[in-house]
């Protein structure tokens, strides 16, 4: 219908942009997703002083709780700096890669069953 095809244009273009800083590796969630996760990462890494290791594994546990409190259970959280190779499944629509400084967030939900 055509009410639906101009809603979903309004709401595409109110739509919040991921920030520049952040770059999309490959998503399969919806915009609004998108910017809501690379936010929570931003601000959970501006509270980090130095970007310890031990600061990163609690960062990683915290998305982990965001993560699965917003958008279900059960998600994988791997925070990583430089190169990967993976192979994974995924609930569909449940899946985020993205580099932020340094890191490389790998985000998806694990299929049920």
């Amino acid at each position: 219908c055509i009410e639906k095809v101009q809603r979903n244009k309004v709401n595409v273009a109110a739509t919040p942009k991921v920030s520049k800083d952040i770059q999309i590796i490959i998503s399969k969630m919806s915009p609004q997703a998108e910017y809501d996760i690379t936010e929570r990462v931003r601000e959970l890494l501006s509270d980090v002083n130095n970007n310890k290791d031990a600061d990163i594994k609690n960062i990683s546990n915290e998305l982990k709780q965001y993560l699965d409190n917003t958008y279900g259970r059960v998600w994988q959280v791997i925070v990583i700096r430089g190169s990967y190779w993976m192979n994974f499944s995924h609930e569909p629509f449940k899946s985020i890669q993205f580099k932020y400084g340094p890191y490389i967030f790998l985000l998806w939900r694990t299929p049920k069953g």
